[in-house]
């Protein structure tokens, strides 16, 4: 808080409100002030700001006040759709939901754990216009049920790919089956090479939009014991638990670039940060190549990354480590069904940008010549045409460097095997460093 209580005006103004909460963040603030019973005089009282404004909008969940209400947030969603009929942005959510749809599917509830709605489900798209999916799903019905609203939002992502069963997802994460290569003069260029899945567990384990502090803690336990039972030691290793590791153990894996944070404002605003730190954790194995991140949103991230181009190493590390953690969880918890699963949609994740494969392959690339000569826009331009992006090499949303290092990674996560998908990034990758080379050899592009 910016102010001590004792010395909080007895009544405040939306704007007192905001410079007092300290926290500057789209949109979330007004939803709060919105919510609160207010004065006769339009302001709120020195107990309501505290009732209202003791939250973290970077970890706690705060609804839209109309959806908040079982209602249509017609104003917001009218201007989402406008300024995209304009030329501007519109989350797919905003796009394709109606509020005669809204209307019709107020009051059902999945039939799942999760106990989804609507209202949950698009929350983050009507909080946040600039989300580019803007909806999110509480357990695997959530994606049949609101399926109105969640097949166009899946169709209009993963481009090419078609809701039926002629295009159901089939994994492939056999690295004998890759057809391609990078060129050596590519891989002169890679820094470090890493693939990523997420998954989330099946049965009756909770997805955590709509988990609790206790049912993360059943995840991050359940893939303790799963761990136990690892034979393979090339991915034994050890956890970090949020709640649990020294000052010292937290700053390695700050410097090491492993641990995350769970402080995104829009993950924040579908439940993923709730309960924060309950049942979060990382997994490291001995040579820090494999690594598992439990509850950062879906209950796993199981990623394997090297300091070197051997892609199709990492593939086979990720093979084996995702192997092992499904028959750890089948020996510890004796279930059949260890991964939540959809017939058509593949591997159900929270985010529908993540189903299907769950992968993200990706290089971090030196092409200082690229980036001085058409910087990351018209170099995410090139990966656009071929169904990759790229970013900065410090996460989403962020810019280059000043060492050039460009991340490279496949854009799409369904329609295509995980096989597809590594070659998705390969090829990109080698258009890039031909592009590179031709600028060190003073050729235009």
């Amino acid at each position: 808080m910016g102010s001590s209580v004792s010395r909080l005006p007895e009544n405040l103004t939306e704007l007192e409100c905001k410079k007092l909460a300290g926290i500057r963040w789209e949109g979330g603030l007004s939803e709060i002030f919105a919510a609160a019973e207010k004065n006769e005089d339009g302001t709120i009282s020195k107990s309501k700001y505290l009732e209202h404004f003791r939250v973290d909008p970077f970890q706690d969940r705060i609804m839209d006040a109309h959806l908040a209400n079982n209602q249509y947030p017609k104003d917001k969603i009218d201007s989402y759709k406008k300024s995209f009929n304009e030329g501007g942005h519109c989350s797919l959510m905003a796009r394709f939901i109606t509020e005669e749809m809204f209307n019709r599917y107020k009051d059902v509830v999945s039939p799942g754990n999760g106990r989804w709605t609507i209202a949950r489900a698009i929350n983050t798209g009507v909080m946040f216009p600039r989300a580019y999916m803007g909806i999110h799903a509480g357990d695997t019905e959530s994606y049949d049920t609101f399926i109105d609203i969640y097949r166009p939002c899946v169709e209009g992502y993963h481009h090419g790919f078609v809701w039926d069963e002629e295009h159901a997802h089939r994994t492939d994460l056999n690295a004998d089956h890759l057809t391609v290569e990078f060129t050596p003069f590519c891989k002169s260029l890679i820094l470090s090479s890493r693939i990523r899945v997420a998954r989330n567990f099946g049965g009756s384990f909770t997805l955590n939009p709509n988990g609790t502090a206790e049912t993360r803690l059943e995840v991050l336990n359940t893939i303790r014991r799963a761990m136990a039972e690892c034979q393979d030691p090339d991915l034994q290793g050890k956890f970090y638990v949020h709640a649990e590791m020294s000052p010292e153990e937290e700053q390695r894996l700050i410097d090491e670039h492993f641990l995350f944070k769970g402080r995104d404002q829009r993950q924040a605003a579908c439940g993923y940060h709730e309960y924060w730190p309950a049942g979060r954790g990382i997994y490291q194995a001995n040579d820090k190549e494999f690594n598992m991140w439990i509850n950062e949103g879906d209950h796993l991230r199981v990623m394997v990354m090297i300091q070197s181009s051997d892609l199709v190493g990492v593939l086979r590390k990720l093979e084996r480590g995702v192997r092992a953690v499904e028959q750890g969880i089948i020996a510890a918890t004796g279930t059949s069904e260890p991964f939540a699963r959809h017939p058509i949609l593949g591997m159900i994740t929270c985010c529908p940008t993540n189903l299907g494969t769950g992968c993200r392959a990706s290089v971090h690339m030196n092409i200082p010549h690229l980036v001085n000569t058409i910087g990351l826009h018209g170099i995410d331009k090139i990966c656009e045409e071929n169904k990759c992006q790229a970013r900065g090499s410090t996460g989403e949303f962020s810019d280059v460097t000043q060492d050039a290092r460009v991340d490279i990674s496949n854009r799409f996560r369904l329609g295509y095997s995980e096989v597809q998908l590594v070659e998705h990034m390969i090829n990109t990758a080698n258009k890039l460093a031909e592009l590179e080379q031709k600028l060190i050899n003073g050729e235009s592009i």
